[in-house]
């Protein structure tokens, strides 16, 4: 849906929400495509990486109502938000864990989408605390 001059912007919360959709479909399509050599990045099996992508997929369709709702639940999106810090917090730890098991490909990357997970979480609440 295009933006027209005539309608008010979507809210931030909103905007937010479809950002969160976005970034689980681009991380379900980045695992997709380099599930075949990442294996070795991560130390994991291609299967592995194919089931990740997988559950980043179906999170990005699973949020999708919550995006598209007027008035998302302030306990959906309270949740989703914890999710997504409590997932980025557990994606350091593991590199702080098993740092020599990662190559510095895969370490590069989960610490890319750990702190990108933080951020969404924390703006999600910002968000949800800013709605009227």
């Amino acid at each position: 849906m295009l933006h027209d001059e005539t309608s008010p912007p979507a809210p931030i919360l909103s905007r937010v929400l479809w950002g969160d959709v976005a970034f689980e479909a681009f991380a379900g399509a980045v695992l997709l495509a380099t599930a075949t050599f990442a294996d070795r990045w991560f130390d994991l099996s291609t299967a592995t990486l194919y089931v990740a992508a997988a559950l980043f997929f179906v999170a990005a369709v699973a949020i999708l109502p919550l995006a598209r709702a007027d008035e998302p639940s302030r306990q959906a999106v309270t949740g989703l938000a914890s999710a997504n810090i409590a997932g980025g917090a557990l994606g350091w730890l593991a590199l702080l864990l098993w740092w020599d098991r990662f190559e510095g490909e895969g370490r590069w990357l989960l610490a890319f989408a750990a702190d990108a997970f933080i951020v969404l979480g924390a703006a999600e609440l910002i968000a949800l605390r800013r709605r009227r």
